[in-house]
């Protein structure tokens, strides 16, 4: 997976990536380096990620108004989650919401290298048969151009089921 994973940093200008067996499980991680407990995430109200999120309209584009994010913010209040997560379905502007983080997934996010994690589904972008990349600033893989990250992202995914073990096999004929 390192070549893949160094690959996505080259073309992501990213300094790290992350390959995972979903799109889902990609998505989850997003969540669970960025978002603590008591935290939301703000997402379009036709998109989902799998955890509660906090719904903004989608356009009729499928992008997310600016105003409807910053609306979305809640004021600083310990009785509201904190939104620490834009989450954007199709590649929009820098649109970081109020200086939050953003991420965006989408096997057509390839130009998406403003947001600051990107995941993309191999088998829908390029017709492989299982697998996403998550490529972020602060993920920390095996292969990282740079190791000075603050969230580990390898964790999280093996948490959620996505250790990728190899397993060599020999056919006699």
């Amino acid at each position: 997976m390192i070549p893949l994973e160094k690959a996505a940093v080259e073309r992501l200008c990213k300094p790290a990536a992350l390959y995972v067996p979903s799109g889902t499980m990609s998505n989850l991680i997003a969540i669970g380096t960025r978002c603590r407990r008591g935290d939301e995430a703000i997402c379009g109200d036709e998109g989902g990620m799998g955890v509660s999120l906090h719904a903004v309209p989608n356009q009729r584009d499928g992008t997310l108004g600016l105003m409807d994010i910053n609306n979305a913010v809640r004021d600083d209040d310990p009785q509201y989650p904190r939104a620490r997560l834009v989450e954007i379905k199709i590649t929009q502007n820098a649109c970081n919401g109020r200086g939050r983080r953003s991420a965006t997934s989408r096997s057509f996010a390839m130009n998406a290298t403003c947001a600051d994690s990107v995941s993309f589904c191999l088998s829908k972008g390029l017709d492989a048969s299982v697998g996403s990349i998550r490529a972020s600033s602060s993920i920390m893989p095996l292969y990282s151009a740079s190791r000075s990250a603050a969230e580990c992202a390898r964790p999280a995914s093996s948490r959620r089921g996505g250790s990728t073990h190899s397993t060599a096999t020999s056919t006699t004929m």
